[in-house]
């Protein structure tokens, strides 16, 4: 073969590589489960997002602004937030979300940290219309991270509402810790209960968070302990990764009710990871958080 042969050949396989590697965070997107919404339904999402406007080093204006174009990938509809340490911050992230998104007004620290609403909700009002929303503070023993909740509508016709619960369950490994996080689980499971007794609230909840323990352990097996009748069904994951950046524990979950399961797309949940975007989990921990976000999929309506 004659050296200008050998140039075209060579000139033919470079040109193939280079389409290959420009193709390949694309054939990872088009592998990864999963970021369309399936038609006719909403996505629910949790994520603990790490001392939001109290982290060492504190998050700069474009790290904020990071966040935000990556949360809009996620085309998600309502999604659950955690660790909301500044009232300016989430107020400032949900501004850079764009003029369709809403958080409820009592989320985040003040100032004087008198108020410490850590758990909240943010959602996109071009998909859902929150009916209502609230904060569970009467009868939680804890000044912090009281559950916080919202019922929803889809805009989708003949839609039906929801109910998402934001919780942050007590973190440690120890015996208090423990303790802390089986109370929890028993105030999470009669929130729930009192909920589906209320005829005028929906049926279709979704109780979702860092709960701070594996499957198994506190607070799981006071939210659902296997004594009582089965009321609340945890998702298990697409895979068992965890939803922690530095450590394999899978704490962060969705429980939801019967009339939730009904509506599944899957019945699982799934992890947004950092290979997803090819970056390494220091690199997604540096920028957003040291947990994972998680996410459901439910059909707008409930198919009888």
């Amino acid at each position: 073969m004659s050296p200008k042969a050998n140039i075209k050949v060579l000139n033919k396989y470079v040109s193939v590589a280079i389409i290959f590697f420009m193709m390949l965070p694309l054939t990872i997107l088009a592998k990864t489960k999963p970021f369309k919404v399936p038609n006719k339904c909403i996505r629910v999402m949790t994520w603990n997002i790490q001392f939001l406007g109290n982290r060492e080093p504190l998050r700069t204006d474009k790290e904020l602004g990071l966040m935000a174009k990556r949360i809009k990938s996620w085309d998600a509809s309502v999604i659950a937030l955690q660790e909301i340490q500044s009232r300016k911050r989430i107020q400032d992230l949900v501004k850079l979300l764009g003029k369709s998104w809403r958080v409820n007004p009592e989320a985040g620290w003040t100032p004087e940290k008198k108020h410490r609403g850590e758990t909240c909700l943010i959602w996109n009002t071009k998909k859902v219309k929150c009916l209502k929303h609230q904060s569970h503070s009467m009868g939680y023993k804890y000044k912090n991270r009281p559950p916080f909740s919202g019922a929803f509508l889809p805009l989708n016709k003949e839609s039906e509402p929801f109910i998402v619960i934001s919780n942050h369950a007590y973190p440690g490994g120890n015996e208090a810790a423990d303790t802390h996080r089986q109370w929890q689980g028993t105030f999470y499971r009669k929130l729930v209960l009192e909920m589906l007794k209320v005829d005028a609230n929906p049926k279709s909840i979704l109780l979702v968070g860092d709960f701070n323990g594996e499957p198994g352990a506190s607070p799981h097996n006071t939210i659902q302990p296997e004594s009582e009748p089965l009321k609340l069904h945890l998702l298990k994951k697409s895979d068992d990764g965890g939803t922690c950046v530095d450590v394999k524990e899978d704490i962060d979950h969705i429980y939801v009710t019967d009339s939730t399961m009904k509506r599944l797309c899957e019945k699982k949940s799934h992890v947004i990871r950092p290979k997803i975007y090819n970056e390494t989990r220091k690199t997604f921990n540096q920028v957003y958080s040291d947990h994972l976000p998680v996410f459901v999929d439910i059909k707008a309506f409930n198919q009888k």
